[in-house]
C-alpha cells in the first residue's frame, strides 16, 4: 500500500503474510500502550478507564519512531501492530470501512447476523454487550476496545463464532483454508505452533488427565475466548469466560471441554 508505511524499519519489505505470522519484526506498541506495565486488576482498571483509545495511525507512527525488534521473516514475535496494519490494508484494498469491510466478506458470507465490529461511532452499545469482569469490577473501557479494530474489537455470540469457524472449514480447498493457514507454523508456546493468525494446538495428556485429544486450529485471546476446530473430525468448540483478572481460567475451560470430547 502506497506510502502506508512509509518511515517504518524496513516497511518497504513487509508482506501480509509477515504480519499475519507475526514475523513482521515491527515494533509492537503494546509495549508502550499494553498491559504489561499494569499488574493486577485494579492498576489496569484504572489504565482502562483513563485510556483515550488510539487510531491506526497513531499505532504506525509508534512503529515509525520506535527500533523494530528484528528484520521481516527473521523472528517470531507475537505484536499487535501487525493487526492494525492488517486493518488498514484491508480498508486500502476493500474501499470500505473497517466494520464494512468485515460485514460484506465475513459476516455476511458466514451467516453471522449477530456479529459486528465495535467501533468509536457505536461507543453507545458498550453497555449492551456481555460485562467483562476484572475481579468484581466491569472493565469500563469502551474507547480502549473501539481502538482495537481488527485486532480484538469484534462483538459476537458463541453461536456465531462457531459459524465463523465452520465457514473458514467449508474454504479449506482454498489459500484462506486450514492447509494454507497453518503452512510454514512457528513455535509460540509449548505445545503451540503458530501458522497465519491460528494456532495449530496440541493439548499436553497432563493437562487431560492423560485423555489423548486431536489436535485443534483455532485461537484464544486475554479475555478468555477461544474457538477451535478439530480439521480430522469436524468438531468445533467456542468456550468464553468474563474474567479479565484470572486469564488462565479461559485456557482451562476450553481444555476441561475438550477433554470430555471422545
Amino acid at each position: 500500500v502506497p506510502g502506508l508505511l512509509a518511515g517504518v524499519p524496513h516497511g518497504e519489505a513487509l508482506t501480509v503474510r509477515h504480519l499475519l505470522s507475526h514475523t513482521s519484526g515491527m515494533f509492537d506498541y503494546w509495549k508502550v500502550h499494553g498491559l504489561a506495565a499494569h499488574k493486577g486488576p485494579q492498576p489496569l482498571a484504572q489504565w482502562a478507564a483513563e485510556h483515550p483509545g488510539w487510531t491506526i495511525d497513531d499505532v504506525i507512527e509508534l512503529a515509525r519512531i520506535n527500533p523494530p525488534a528484528a528484520p521481516p521473516g527473521k523472528k517470531f514475535a507475537y505484536c499487535g501492530t501487525n493487526y492494525q496494519v492488517a486493518t488498514r490494508i484491508l480498508e486500502h484494498l476493500s474501499g470500505l470501512a473497517a466494520e464494512r469491510a468485515l460485514d460484506k466478506l465475513v459476516f455476511e458470507p458466514a451467516g453471522m447476523a449477530r456479529s459486528y465490529l465495535f467501533t468509536r461511532e457505536t461507543l453507545t452499545r458498550f453497555d449492551n454487550v456481555a460485562p467483562v469482569l476484572l475481579g468484581s469490577e466491569r472493565y469500563l473501557a469502551p474507547r480502549r476496545m473501539a481502538a482495537l479494530s481488527g485486532e480484538g474489537a469484534v462483538v459476537s455470540t458463541l453461536g456465531d463464532t462457531v459459524k465463523f469457524v465452520e465457514w473458514v472449514s467449508s474454504n479449506d480447498a482454498t489459500p484462506g483454508g486450514w492447509g494454507g493457514l497453518l503452512a510454514n507454523t512457528r513455535m509460540f508456546a509449548p505445545g503451540i505452533q503458530y501458522g497465519l493468525g491460528v494456532m495449530d494446538v496440541g493439548i499436553p495428556s497432563v493437562l487431560t488427565k492423560f485423555r489423548q485429544t486431536p489436535r485443534a486450529a483455532g485461537h484464544l485471546g486475554m479475555t478468555g475466548f477461544a474457538l477451535f476446530t478439530f480439521p480430522d473430525s469436524g468438531w468445533s468448540v467456542a468456550t468464553t469466560v468474563n474474567q479479565m483478572s484470572k486469564p488462565s481460567l479461559g485456557v482451562r475451560l476450553f481444555i476441561d471441554t475438550v477433554a470430555q470430547l471422545r
